[in-house]
Formats: structure tokens, sequence, C-alpha cells
């Protein structure tokens, strides 16, 4: 299922989730209705629209607010996440 979220500012995810968000992370909440990825969406990949190219994974958000809370994903912007999902992919 495909989930339509916006980028917010680190700002955002900082109030929501103080220590946990850190800056190797992205912070998006949903756009134009429908949800948030939820419970046993973690892992899942953040996908830039016009590239298609990934740029996150899903990390965490806030478990019983999948409606409508921010949400911190993975940015794979950091060479060590790179590294990481190359070794474990091939790709």
């Amino acid at each position: 299922m495909a989930v339509t979220t916006t980028v917010q500012s680190d700002e955002t995810c900082y109030r929501s989730f103080f220590s946990r968000y850190t800056s190797r992370m992205i912070c998006t909440e949903r756009s134009g209705g429908g949800y948030n990825p939820c419970d046993g969406d973690s892992g899942g990949p953040l996908v830039e629209t016009a590239s298609k190219k990934q740029v996150g994974i899903v990390s965490f958000g806030i478990a019983d607010r999948c409606a409508s809370a921010p949400l911190a994903y993975i940015s794979m912007a950091n060479p060590e996440i790179r590294d990481w999902v190359t070794s474990i992919t091939g790709v």
C-alpha cells in the first residue's frame, strides 16, 4: 500500500520524539488523507516521488496515532546506512 507523506521540519519531530529523533533522520507527516505507516511497517521504504529513489527507511512514530502523528525515517543520505543496506541486499 502506498502512503503519501510530506517532509516536515526537524523541529516537528524533535517536539514529538525528543532525544529519539536525530539529525540522521527525516521527519514526515501524512498528507492528502490516508494513514502514516504504522505498527509492523518498520523497515519499509520512503521513496521520493519524482526520482523514484529510496531516501529513507521507516523507523518509528507514535503507535496510537498512526493517522495523524509525525513519523521518523532513517535517512539514506547516511553513508553507514547505505553501506549496511548494500551489504544486506547487494544493491
